[in-house]
């Protein structure tokens, strides 16, 4: 099993805004095209320090579905 990267758009409603950001996840890349909603389920932020002493952001989830096809699992 090999981790995959996704690219999605956070976005925090509290401040009113938006960022790019890059997840990490176990698995399968999901299936997920330009502007679909998502489930990311696990999320977690864990930077760490580069050998240039730069720290380095990062994320990761334990899973991430298109939220329809979560939404459709968890009525079933």
């Amino acid at each position: 099993m090999t981790d995959e990267f996704v690219k999605l758009t956070a976005t925090d409603t509290g401040s009113n805004s938006v960022e790019m950001i890059w997840v990490e996840v176990a698995g399968e890349e999901p299936r997920l095209t330009l502007d679909e909603l998502a489930l990311v389920q696990g999320l977690v932020f864990a930077p760490w320090v580069d050998k240039k002493g730069e720290i380095v952001r990062n994320f990761r989830a334990d899973s991430i579905t298109v939220l329809a096809d979560a939404r459709r699992t968890q009525a079933a």
